[in-house]
């Protein structure tokens, strides 16, 4: 918010602004009153009025823009969720293409709906210039693809805005998914390595629609979109990356080597985890632990066995939290003797609960994991200390399948209240998962539809 206001009123008066509440605050206490009604002197606008509607109600706005030149705001709010109403004062910085001319605007959306005719059958709209402004926004179908061809109009900040926008449209319900799948392939070549990190992690936000039946489709969706990039950028760190390269590196191959094995991956995953295994110095560990990951998921040797005698012969917490990590397997007799590990006298009382939720990371269908919490509940909650058993739901429990939900309710319904916290972590886990549940039921099929496309 800070940094809106900043964008709006200018750097130098922003400044002023914050030395002056300083100085008038120094030495006793302040209120964000204060701080509001200072940045007003060096602002053209009511800052106190705008400031109240973003931190005195939930949420924020979406705006929307219709073809007429009409803008609306609402509330904003994942798919199948029951909302109360309410406006803001927006700032909105608006870009926009009409005639085949750019242009820029400035306006405040104080109502719940008003009309503005520079807008009126616009090309294309992009109302969140430098990607400063609090809020999601909307546009035509129409609007959104002829803005994609435009794309190069849009700066970095923008581009990855752009996209996050689109995402949370997306879990809205507000837009197909072909339109958030068309500005990811818009993005997906971007040659700046913080665009392809966003890339990934929207990515990432679809794999609550991931499961067996359909991981084979989404690892080749996968490969398709990130491989020209593991071709770049491969899994060493160069002398001249940039930060944002390192990252998007370990990015790229970690979702490919847990969800597109390639022979390529596989290849480089193997040479990696042996490497490891021989000298943890020599691989980073970031990288080590996709490595490892590859390995326990996909390789028919015991990788099990590997893991876990090497986590016992090092005591280095890093290597442990690194092997640790890697501990995800789909073969339900490892992820049991997983479970067992993390009992053992091996694996200490506070890494335990996180030895454990590795273990179930591989599961869709939770049943082996409840029978074998029923069995060993006593003996988990007898080793781990009292703030792990009271967030044990929101670590084991945040499930987006409806037969997981079942399962839990049924687990804590004699257990939730015998422990301090753990009531209110059931009902965060529950609901999370139920709220999860329902974006999956609402945009599973679509996405099955879109990978065999």
């Amino acid at each position: 918010i800070l940094q809106l206001i900043e964008s709006m009123v200018g750097e130098q008066a922003f400044q002023k602004g914050i030395q002056t509440y300083m100085k008038n605050n120094a030495f006793s206490n302040a209120q964000a009153d204060d701080l509001w009604k200072v940045l007003s002197t060096v602002a053209d606008f009511d800052v106190p009025a705008m400031m109240k509607t973003y931190l005195e109600q939930p949420s924020y706005p979406l705006v929307e823009f219709a073809a007429n030149g009409e803008v609306s705001q609402s509330r904003y709010h994942l798919q199948g969720a029951e909302v109360k109403q309410q406006t803001w004062i927006v700032p909105l910085a608006i870009s926009y293409k009409k005639n085949g001319k750019v242009s820029r605007t400035n306006m405040f959306l104080t109502t719940a709906k008003t009309s503005v005719s520079a807008l009126a059958e616009a090309d294309w709209i992009f109302p969140n210039e430098n990607a400063m402004g609090y809020m999601r926004w909307k546009v035509s179908a129409e609007q959104l693809a002829a803005l994609l061809e435009d794309i190069s109009v849009l700066n970095v900040r923008e581009k990855k805005s752009l996209l996050y926008n689109t995402e949370a449209l997306f879990s809205a319900g507000e837009i197909e998914l072909g339109d958030m799948m068309a500005v990811m392939d818009a993005l997906v070549n971007d040659s700046d390595p913080i665009i392809g990190r966003a890339v990934v992690s929207t990515m990432g936000e679809f794999l609550y629609l991931v499961d067996k039946n359909n991981e084979t489709m989404f690892g080749q969706f996968v490969a398709k979109k990130l491989a020209p990039w593991f071709d770049r950028l491969g899994v060493e760190d160069q002398p001249s990356d940039s930060t944002d390269t390192t990252r998007l590196r370990g990015s790229v191959y970690g979702m490919l080597s847990r969800y597109a094995n390639t022979p390529k991956v596989e290849k480089v995953s193997a040479t990696l985890a042996n490497k490891y295994l021989a000298d943890p110095t020599t691989v980073p560990r970031s990288i080590a632990t996709r490595a490892l990951r590859n390995m326990a998921r996909f390789s028919d040797q015991d990788w099990f066995t590997k893991l876990r005698d090497f986590y016992v012969a090092n005591t280095d917490a890093n290597i442990r939290g690194t092997v640790s990590r890697a501990m995800i397997f789909t073969d339900e007799q490892k992820i049991v003797k997983t479970l067992d590990f993390a009992l053992s006298d091996h694996v200490s009382p506070a890494n335990a609960i996180a030895n454990v939720y590795q273990g179930i990371s591989g599961l869709d269908d939770q049943t082996i994991f409840y029978a074998w919490l029923d069995k060993n509940f006593d003996a988990l909650s007898k080793k781990m200390p009292a703030y792990h058993i009271a967030s044990m739901p929101e670590y084991f429990s945040t499930s987006c399948n409806a037969g997981n939900i079942k399962l839990a309710e049924k687990f804590y319904a004699d257990k939730k209240a015998n422990f301090e916290g753990m009531a209110r972590s059931y009902d965060i886990a529950i609901d999370s998962a139920k709220q999860c549940l329902s974006l999956k039921q609402a945009n599973q099929v679509n996405f099955n539809r879109y990978l065999k496309v």
